[in-house]
């Protein structure tokens, strides 16, 4: 079986990138199509920036708004998308078309249980027939715990049980979406057994190719979506395993043509963003 991972991390507001980016992830899935590859469009976290006036004026919501019509299967929280609060946190996690992802996100109260109900530990995605489970892990940094009902808690026997529990179930094909940043993602690849592949944010590093670890593909595609992560990876067809591991980062400069229905889709999140300022300011 051969999939196609295509991934951004660490958007932080550059929502103009997107309509450039919507461009190349068409192209991209129109050429796994072709080729018979199977696709995942991931994010690793940090959409949002308190520099943006979208993400300030929505606590991110504008910024998923592009993400939806973009077609994004799962999407981890990066710590700048978690610290307007719980009620905030709530809302952006509803106004996703895709799961949220966040496993070791837990409540102040109780860190059993995750930061807020609509969050997620991972999902499963059908890959017409093959099931990838992806799992989220977020980091905590700059912010006071005392001022959230949440925090992000260490995520090493999280992620084992996780991957257990998913080997157990019979899924082959386990990437973690970590925004815990690469020292963390290659220290996880070495003491976590069972990963397919990670793939990464928050350090903001351009990996390309990507990076192996211990077997385990890692990605990571710089920063403000100037460039598209395309991480290939050939798996057996019997028993899952890694056989071959590929990937580039894909540049999204001002030649690439913006895609109209992401373009239409970013002015009016901005006519909402608009409005919703004056309000603020009567």
């Amino acid at each position: 079986m051969r999939l196609t991972i295509l991934h951004t991390n660490d958007l932080h507001g550059r929502l103009e990138a997107l309509p450039r980016l919507a461009t190349l992830i068409q192209r991209e899935r129109a050429l796994a199509r072709d080729e018979g590859r199977r696709v995942l469009l991931l994010d690793a976290g940090d959409s949002s920036s308190k520099k943006s006036p979208e993400s300030l004026a929505t606590h991110g919501r504008a910024n998923y708004a592009l993400l939806n019509a973009m077609g994004y299967q799962a999407v981890t929280l990066g710590n700048s998308d978690v610290k307007w609060g719980a009620a905030a946190l709530d809302n952006l996690i509803a106004s996703a078309a895709f799961p949220v992802l966040a496993a070791n996100l837990r409540s102040l109260a109780d860190e059993t249980r995750l930061a807020v109900p609509g969050l997620r530990t991972h999902t499963l995605v059908d890959l017409g027939g093959w099931p990838a489970g992806v799992i989220g892990l977020t980091a905590w940094i700059g912010y006071d715990h005392s001022q959230h009902s949440y925090r992000a808690v260490n995520g090493v026997g999280i992620l084992r049980e996780l991957v257990d529990k998913l080997r157990s179930d019979g899924v082959r094909t386990i990437i973690l979406l970590s925004h815990l940043g690469y020292s963390a993602d290659t220290r996880l690849a070495t003491v976590v057994g069972g990963l397919t592949a990670i793939v990464g944010g928050h350090s903001h590093l351009s990996l390309d190719p990507p990076v192996v670890v211990n077997r385990v593909a890692i990605a990571q595609a710089g920063e403000y979506g100037g460039r598209l992560g395309r991480l290939d990876l050939r798996l057996d067809d019997d028993n899952g395993r890694l056989v071959e591991i590929t990937g580039c980062l894909i540049p999204s400069g001002p030649t690439v043509p913006s895609d109209g229905t992401i373009a239409a889709t970013l002015e009016l999140v901005r006519e909402e963003v608009e409005r919703i300022a004056e309000e603020q300011r009567k």
